[in-house]
């Protein structure tokens, strides 16, 4: 289903109901995919699960760790890792999941914890080369120095969740590992990984008048990694846009208020994601950001118009515009901007604002065109 996403995602301009969620990586994250050879369904604490491979996506990296039933954070079902006292330090169990990582990626794991009795602590590892322990043999593994430590975890008799941030360093380390390391048995459910990207998007955001936005994305590759997808989502319920070359994007919104745009982009390794949200507000009676430049040269007529301006109308030199028999509402606080060597005529006609509670920005005439007037004195 997973690829089936992306394929579709990647074709230029498609509409969805959302942009990609982030996916969990991990098989069976609850431990409640569970099954033959133990016993069907479980009524009580099942040493040794992991070694006879009734959990689907994990195994026993050391002694024989248990599912059972007590207390789970959700559903029926939880992980077990026991510790036994000083005298047996061998006996600190584990269990592991091979992954597919990717290097230089950014990780996000949690997971719900409590321990049995008192406190205990759990070492959370991005570790390689373990396999599945049998029952007759479970003395497992030494830690390995090329492991990558994630965190210890301290466990209290109550459930707690904990979220761990890191950045994979290793692509050779794609197992992830638990072990009980301190105190007593622990108890592990309600796993998550998911990958965010290398990549951090942005946006720019261009107000056009009248609604239209032009959103721009941006973002900085990071080889081997770049963008393979787009997804647009502008926060006021139209259906969500993506595509490959969709790093620019125009939409109108039919209302005023704030709006919450997001960007999320999609990645060329294991299909990381990274979201990135910006808030634009939309006035139905403001001045957009685009000016309307009338640079013809000679006559221009609006005649019998009856239309809003949206924007700065600026005349250019050798330019005359001619306004006959219309009515513009003019949204606020747009102008007309009159350059030395334009002229502006009005006939028969109405220059008003749009909107009753606001002002437009009236009729501005500049001087000699040889000088700078991008940044006129206020008033003027």
């Amino acid at each position: 289903p997973l690829f089936i996403l992306l394929a579709t995602l990647l074709f230029s301009g498609v509409a969805a109901a959302q942009c990609p969620q982030p996916v969990n990586i991990l098989q069976n994250p609850d431990f409640e995919n569970y099954g033959p050879p133990c016993i069907v369904p479980p009524n009580t604490t099942v040493e040794a699960a992991f070694n006879q491979g009734c959990v689907q996506g994990w195994q026993a990296a050391n002694q024989t760790p248990s599912i059972c039933t007590t207390n789970p954070a959700s559903g029926l079902l939880s992980a077990c890792l026991g510790f036994a006292p000083p005298n047996e330090s061998n006996y600190r169990e584990a269990i592991f999941q091979d992954l597919i990582i990717c290097q230089g990626e950014n990780y996000q794991l949690t997971f719900s914890h409590r321990a049995l009795e008192g406190n205990a602590t759990v070492d959370v590892y991005m570790a390689s080369g373990l396999t599945n322990v049998p029952i007759n043999d479970p003395v497992g593994f030494a830690i390995n120095p090329t492991w990558q430590f994630i965190q210890t975890i301290n466990a209290g008799n109550a459930w707690q969740v904990a979220t761990l941030n890191f950045t994979a360093n290793n692509l050779a380390n794609n197992q992830l590992l638990f072990q009980v390391t301190g105190g007593g048995d622990v108890v592990l459910d309600n796993m998550s990984m998911i990958c965010i990207s290398q990549i951090d998007p942005q946006i720019a955001a261009t107000n056009l008048g009248s609604g239209q936005f032009n959103f721009v994305g941006s973002a900085p590759a990071q080889p081997p990694l770049a963008v393979v997808n787009w997804c647009w989502d502008f926060g006021d319920g139209s259906p969500t846009v993506s595509g490959a070359n969709l790093s620019s994007v125009t939409h109108t919104y039919a209302t005023s208020g704030n709006h919450q745009v997001c960007l999320t982009i999609q990645d060329n390794c294991c299909f990381c994601l990274n979201t990135i949200c910006t808030t634009v507000s939309y006035d139905a009676c403001a001045c957009g950001q685009n000016p309307q430049v009338l640079n013809t040269g000679g006559i221009t007529n609006w005649t019998g118009l009856t239309q809003d301006i949206n924007n700065d109308v600026i005349i250019a030199p050798g330019t005359d515009l001619v306004i006959t028999s219309s009515t513009l509402n003019i949204k606020s606080p747009c102008k007309f901007v009159v350059m030395r060597g334009a002229s502006l005529n009005v006939r028969g006609s109405e220059l008003r604002t749009a909107c009753e509670s606001n002002k437009w920005g009236g009729i501005i005439v500049w001087g000699n065109s040889v000088i700078d007037h991008s940044n006129p004195p206020a008033g003027t």
